[in-house]
């Protein structure tokens, strides 16, 4: 929804990193809407992840391993930065990374769990500083804690400006957004229709 609403104006051929894709979305957006991919960089730190964007590799698009705050690209190289679901490295390296690799004027798309929703499935109660990590049961029932870095609206936008980027708009998937049945008593449902479930934020750097 969020990748819709803000990348498909762009121009063909743009040249666009997708970070921590696994599965990239980017790719089946362009393929959807006949878009090349031959301009799109495909980045996961794991090799086993970025496996499942294997297949868009014979349509153009090139596949690294990389960390999203040491990628592969010369600075001030690409026009477009896609970051889905980035929470595990919402971090000062991935901002002063993304400054680095987007051109003047270029964009950066930024998703998120909602913080709305963080707070209310992760139940803590010293939250103000947002949450920074997330707790995973495995398929052997053991219990493992990664970084997971989802911050209030303000606070988000504050870390993503003291980078030298700019916000230019914030958009939230809600629970009314969601068309599969039944869905998972995780998005914490009791807040109702327009509970927040993903945050999503459209980023500039400045062109001068």
């Amino acid at each position: 929804m969020i990748l819709d609403r803000w990348m498909l104006p762009i121009p063909t051929g743009s040249t666009t990193c997708e970070v921590g894709a696994g599965k990239s979305l980017v790719a089946e957006l362009l393929i959807k809407h006949r878009r090349s991919l031959k301009q799109l960089l495909i980045t996961d730190q794991s090799s086993r992840m970025l496996e499942y964007s294997r297949q868009f590799e014979v349509a153009g698009a090139t596949l690294r391993v990389a960390t999203a705050g040491d990628l592969p690209l010369p600075s001030d190289s690409i026009e477009w930065l896609v970051a889905s679901l980035g929470d595990p490295y919402n971090t000062d390296t991935f901002w002063t990374e993304t400054l680095r690799v987007l051109k003047r004027g270029g964009k950066a798309v930024f998703t998120t769990p909602a913080y709305d929703w963080a707070k209310c499935f992760r139940d803590v109660n010293d939250s103000d500083a947002g949450f920074k990590e997330a707790e995973f049961e495995l398929i052997d029932g053991r219990r493992v804690r990664l970084p997971s870095f989802i911050y209030s609206e303000e606070n988000q936008v504050d870390l993503v400006e003291t980078h030298g980027l700019i916000v230019n708009e914030v958009c939230h998937v809600t629970i009314a957004d969601l068309k599969a049945e039944p869905l998972s008593p995780k998005l914490c449902l009791q807040r109702g229709p327009a509970g927040a479930v993903v945050s999503g934020f459209l980023i500039t750097k400045p062109s001068s």
